[in-house]
């Protein structure tokens, strides 16, 4: 549990007067500068701190670079507005207690363009750095390929990704031709992809020369990436992925016709209980993003509400109250330069309100899907029938799926 006590206290008050001016600020071309420059000079000198990880200020700087300046600036309204201890149980906790909360987690598109690929200097950095590591030890002398490959897994699984995808890059460095090259390149690429590293982890996935498998590991690098509808798109494009995986993905996707064509397919004692899931997944309570965002859009807040996020709607309908009032107040003073001013934050987090709700009936959706899921894959593996239809050299990619 965070610390802070209500959020509309003076220092939080403070804190949202800053905010206001980088969400301003935030609007123009150059976004990230401003953002940058809070950063550096403003932030650390506040008494207090953005519970949230990342950081509002972060946080708005990872969206303007990933998303643009327009998507990026509502996103941080939404953000802001959703910065207090209200609900608590909403957000993922890390090991500090703090609420996790990343873009990635917000976005309702996909990222830019720009966002996707780095430089090509960054590139070639980035692969002197990979051929150091792999080099800077030898290979175990007591040791063969198999303890090697345990170790890296054993990394893997403990969630150190950065120093297993090291010990693949030297496996592969000093055993090209392994058997278990595949295996490495499909933790390699997963790796990339938990360091947001979208373009390097796509990169390696089209490595892997087998068309099929390259097309699986990609779904798992998009999958990782949040992007279950284009995972889905890459395993249907090798008709070599396989009907328990491709269903799955659908699954995680919402795509209940293209789950129920998948499973048909298989053995029927599997096939009758997945394509009775996949009813399930169908009965699945939702909300309409339309009808949020339009119930926000005449009532501030009412959309969360609808979302069920009581705490973000009221927090959403007293700061736009509050701004549209001071607009209000300023242009009945004919205090026109405050007027525009505070008129133009308010619109701000007006469009910001709306996509708060839209985004908040996307995470009730996705809440409902993730955790229906989650019942199947465990179902699955405490059953174990999902090896009886594993197909000869699916191993990996399905071992992963499952493993993650």
């Amino acid at each position: 549990m965070s610390s802070r006590p209500f959020p509309f206290r003076r220092a939080s008050l403070a804190r949202a007067a800053a905010s206001l001016a980088v969400v301003a600020l935030a609007a123009s071309s150059c976004a990230s500068g401003p953002i940058g420059f809070y950063q550096r000079h403003l932030g650390q000198q506040w008494g207090f701190h953005c519970d949230f990880q990342p950081s509002c200020s972060e946080y708005g700087r990872q969206a303007v670079e990933s998303y643009g300046a327009l998507p990026g600036t509502l996103m941080i309204a939404d953000r802001l507005m959703r910065d207090h201890d209200l609900e608590p149980e909403e957000y993922a906790r890390d090991e500090r207690g703090r609420p996790l909360d990343p873009p990635a987690a917000n976005a309702l598109f996909g990222p830019s363009e720009d966002a996707d690929e780095p430089g090509a200097a960054a590139l070639a950095a980035q692969r002197a750095q990979d051929e150091a590591e792999t080099q800077r030890a030898p290979l175990y002398a007591d040791s063969d390929e198999e303890e090697q490959l345990r170790f890296a897994d054993d990394l893997f699984g403990n969630g150190e990704f950065e120093r297993a995808r090291i010990e693949y890059l030297r496996l592969l460095h000093h055993r090209p031709q392994s058997g278990r090259a595949l295996h490495c390149r499909e933790r390699i690429a997963v790796a990339l992809a938990k360091a947001r590293r979208r373009g390097d982890a796509l990169a390696e996935a089209a490595r892997i020369a087998d068309p099929a498998e390259q097309a699986r590991t990609r779904a798992l690098v998009l999958r990782e990436l949040g992007e279950p509808a284009d995972a889905l798109h890459a395993a249907e494009a090798e008709a070599r992925s396989g009907p328990l995986f491709t269903g799955l993905l659908a699954l995680e996707a919402g795509r209940a016709d293209v789950a129920r064509a998948s499973f048909t397919s298989l053995d029927p004692a599997l096939r009758d209980d997945l394509l009775a899931r996949v009813g399930d997944l169908e009965a699945l309570p939702s909300k309409s993003r339309w009808l949020a965002g339009s119930l926000s859009a005449v009532l501030p807040g009412a959309g969360q509400l609808y979302a069920g996020r009581a705490a973000d709607g009221a927090v959403a309908f007293f700061t736009n109250a509050i701004l549209i009032g001071g607009t209000v107040a300023a242009a009945r003073h004919d205090e026109d330069a405050a007027a525009v001013a505070i008129g133009f934050v308010a619109f701000g987090f007006y469009a910001g309100n709306v996509y708060g709700a839209v985004n908040a009936a996307a995470k009730h959706d996705r809440d409902e899907r993730d955790g229906f899921v989650a019942r199947t894959r465990g179902w699955l593996r405490q059953s174990g029938a999902w090896l009886s239809v594993t197909p000869e050299g699916d191993g990996g990619a399905l071992g992963l799926y499952f493993g993650l």
